[in-house]
């Protein structure tokens, strides 16, 4: 091992601490005993009282000052004589300030460019480069150019590791920004009519911001009854917040849903349509307690029969409110047919809406279209002709409104 800066800046130490008087000499030996370069090879003619060596013997340290006067028998390491010319001339083991015991420096010393392990080992505001280690314990923190304190982690390095509050900082703002971006999102369910007291409820991904703010879903097709009276009357059917909180899951069962004729309203927050922390998720349509059949694809609900929302009525050249359309009250656009009992152009128009022309619609043969109403799901119709031709109105269906 390369020790030379080492044992120079010793010998120095070791001369400056020596008595007064003339300046001893310093030598070096790389071991103790028996060989060209060892201790007792160097001649001891040329010695002097409180002269000093070094000793290093790849291990170990040994620190030695010799005695011109000592005459005592050689007692490796502790007493070495010179083979050449010792008199009583005899190399004395020092005690070297902060060593354990008289045996010398038993660690040893850090090469400068050597490869060695350390155990155990306190460093102290060390500058350590390219180092390889195995298991560190850091018990307070650690600091440098490559430790990053970046919230945004921009500097993308290969190279430098984060903070625990710079990653955390990160997570928390990209869950903000998928909260902020994916709330209200859902993948619908496919729901089926199985009787009047029955739907079949596909499986289905909602956002679901209740008591607490999470996806739920299920991955099977669920049979729910309808448990909810309608005299006609629409009812909702809603992921029930408070069951989902007692079943402390985001799985949801049947025992996880709930029907209501309460109206649910849109939250522009929530960006879906609640009672409460309820979601709603479809709406019935039911006639004497009975759930009538429909059909659902995409965004679309068709009942299973046309149903009539105006009867035959005279209407002329003037815009006229014509009886709702028999679809949820939360809906505005539904699918129509306005039959006309003479060959006349039809017009609509959403309900109390500033324009004046409308929209063609077409004659009394079986036409059938999309239309928007107003929040009473009402729109207005028009003849171009005065005379008494008349105008039924028959609802087919009705598209999911936003956020159901």
């Amino acid at each position: 091992m390369k020790i030379k800066r080492f044992v120079l800046g010793l010998l120095i130490v070791l001369l400056l601490t020596g008595t007064a008087g003339a300046v001893p000499k310093g030598y070096y030996a790389d071991s103790l005993t028996g060989g060209a370069d060892a201790l007792d090879a160097i001649d001891g003619a040329g010695l002097a009282d409180r002269d000093l060596a070094i000793v290093g013997t790849g291990a170990l340290f040994y620190a030695y000052q010799l005695d011109a006067d000592s005459a005592a028998a050689e007692s490796s390491p502790d007493i070495i004589s010179p083979i050449t010319n010792a008199g009583d001339k005899r190399w004395i083991l020092l005690q070297i300030p902060g060593a354990d015991s008289i045996s010398g420096i038993t660690s040893q010393a850090v090469g400068e460019t050597d490869g060695q392990t350390l155990t155990t080992k306190t460093l102290n505001s060390p500058i350590i480069n390219s180092p390889t280690i195995a298991t560190p314990t850091i018990n307070v923190s650690i600091a440098g150019t490559a430790f990053l304190d970046e919230d945004t982690l921009n500097s993308d390095s290969a190279t430098k590791v984060a903070s625990q509050q710079s990653i955390k900082a990160y997570i928390d703002t990209l869950q903000t920004l998928m909260k902020n971006n994916l709330t209200g999102m859902s993948v619908r369910s496919k729901f089926r009519w199985k009787s009047v007291t029955e739907i079949y409820i596909g499986a289905g991904n909602y956002d679901h911001e209740g008591t607490t703010h999470q996806s739920v879903y299920w991955d099977s097709e669920l049979t729910y009854t309808v448990v909810t009276n309608g005299a006609p009357d629409w009812v909702y059917i809603y992921l029930d917040d408070s069951s989902i909180v007692t079943a402390g899951t985001n799985v949801i069962s049947t025992s996880e849903l709930i029907d209501s004729a309460t109206v649910p309203t849109y939250s522009p927050t929530k960006k879906g349509l609640y009672n409460g922390n309820d979601r709603a998720i479809f709406a019935v349509y039911l006639v004497a307690n009975d759930v009538v059949e429909f059909f659902h694809g995409s965004d679309t609900v068709l009942h299973a029969d046309q149903i009539e929302n105006q009867a035959a009525v005279d209407i002329d050249l003037v815009y006229t409110d014509i009886g709702a359309l028999i679809i949820p009250d939360v809906a505005t656009v539904g699918i129509i047919s306005l039959i006309t009992s003479g060959i006349k152009r039809t017009l609509w128009r959403t309900n109390g809406q500033a324009g004046t022309v409308g929209h063609a619609f077409g004659s009394y043969l079986d036409q059938v279209g999309t239309v928007v109403t107003d929040a009473s799901q009402v729109i207005e119709v028009k003849l171009a002709g005065d005379d008494a031709t008349t105008v039924q109105s028959l609802t087919h269906g009705w598209k999911f409104p936003i956020g159901m």
